[in-house]
């Protein structure tokens, strides 16, 4: 059993990386919400609107987030940058040594103005949103000492003279080691850390942590409430009549019709709105969900929830399994039993309701991440701080390392619950159990 367990991980292991190389290509998206804030209250510091302070900010929250570090371990950049800059240079003035050597075209030489500057101390060391010209170079040259500034400017003049700014234009590969965004987010995540929410600045985990507390309150119990309810379902259908079982195939085939989302707003409607009953909260404060402290509270808000998923889940499983039922009747293992002498009860629920249940058991992962996909809008219609409610807002915010764990945690649920199929397989199938051996 478990080495079958340990084959069946290691193969899905190539998709699990390919996935998070996928979910990576997330933090490459831009995204407002990383300065907006900050930059909002620099823009009206003075009264004015600070446009150095604001492209300072920029630089320094980018660095913080390591968003200023390549994306992998080999870069494409143009061949007129340097490799590395020099160690212990600040921020501003990296951006404004960038913009030198894309307008010469020569990293070199363009570092040896740098150091003729950082040798005498100018202060002229400005990064500008438009792009620099060798006039803007020459105007902040000028206005520092004139000693210095005239032996500046003759270097300034060789460069411009010199410029080969094609070489701006021309790709170079570059190799990063490990000094890369990539290689950084994947060791974070192999300790078991998502990063920090470009929104809030707290810690990816604690934030999902609190949403997933939210959502296991009403998924789980209503997960285990459809599986139970399914197999005592097909046990009564199959002691019905002729026509009290298409009749009540029939009505099975109503219920499944009707999408989630109406079974939401009808329930609200009936039972939370006040207009025929409210018998159910509308809305679930996020102070009563608070993490799993939800077994010692009363359950009562939870319940109209707990049966909007319950409702429009189960037709879809109980159709399977009872399908599954009635063509199991003449199956040879069926005339066995019978042959043994064992009653039809005990027919119907050691052997053909075992048999009947491995369809359900194929498409569990279907219906697993039906329900979770259902949460979303139970939590959307009740106001529920859980994983969907979480998962939009921050879609909205565009906070990428949030929505990254998020689909993250999804991939996990998906492959915890093919582990699940596999096992409960094992468990009821004796053919696989045989096969292995």
């Amino acid at each position: 059993m478990l080495r079958y367990l340990a084959v069946r991980l290691l193969s899905a292991f190539p998709a699990l990386l390919l996935g998070l190389i996928g979910l990576f290509v997330f933090r490459l998206l831009p995204s407002q919400s990383v300065w907006e804030e900050r930059i909002d209250l620099l823009a009206l510091e003075g009264g004015s609107y600070n446009a150095q302070r604001i492209l300072q900010e920029k630089i320094r929250i980018r660095k913080e987030l390591g968003l200023d570090l390549p994306v992998f371990y080999l870069s494409l950049q143009s061949a007129a940058l340097p490799a590395a800059l020099p160690p212990g240079m600040p921020d501003v003035q990296k951006e404004w040594v960038k913009k030198i050597c894309l307008l010469t075209g020569q990293s070199d030489k363009a570092l040896q103005l740098v150091s003729a500057l950082q040798a005498q101390s100018f202060a002229a060391w400005v990064v500008e949103d438009d792009e620099l010209t060798w006039e803007r170079v020459r105007s902040s040259v000028s206005g520092n000492d004139s000693a210095a500034s005239s032996e500046i400017l003759s270097l300034v003049n060789e460069l411009e003279a010199s410029s080969q700014q094609w070489r701006a234009y021309l790709p170079a590969v570059y190799w990063n080691d490990s000094g890369n965004q990539f290689h950084l987010w994947f060791s974070q995540l192999l300790r078991g850390d998502l990063g920090v929410s470009w929104k809030n600045r707290e810690r990816v985990l604690d934030v999902i942590g609190r949403a997933l507390s939210n959502t296991i309150v009403f998924t789980v119990p209503a997960i285990i409430l459809i599986f139970l309810s399914a197999y005592w379902l097909v046990i009564g259908l199959s002691q019905l009549g002729a026509r009290a079982k298409a009749l009540a195939d029939q009505v099975i085939y109503f219920f499944d019709l009707v999408p989630l989302f109406g079974w939401a707003l009808l329930a609200m409607i009936l039972f939370a709105s006040g207009s025929v009953f409210s018998w159910f909260p509308s809305h679930i404060s996020a102070s009563s969900l608070n993490g799993l402290s939800f077994l010692s509270r009363s359950f009562w808000p939870y319940v109209l929830p707990v049966a909007i998923l319950w409702i429009s889940t189960l037709p879809y499983i109980t159709k399977h399994i009872d399908n599954a039922f009635q063509k199991s009747a003449d199956l040879p293992f069926v005339f066995m039993a019978r042959a043994r002498g064992l009653s039809e009860h005990v027919i119907k629920k050691r052997y053909r309701l075992r048999y009947s249940l491995l369809p359900a058991i194929t498409l569990f992962g279907e219906y697993l991440l039906a329900v979770v996909s259902g949460a979303l809008v139970v939590e959307v219609l009740f106001s529920i701080q859980g994983v969907g409610m979480l998962l939009t807002q921050s879609v909205g915010a565009q906070d990428y390392p949030v929505v990254t764990g998020i689909i993250l945690l999804l991939i996990m649920v998906r492959m915890l619950s093919y582990l699940i199929t596999d096992v409960l397989y094992y468990w009821f199938d004796p053919r696989i159990r045989l096969s292995n051996q």
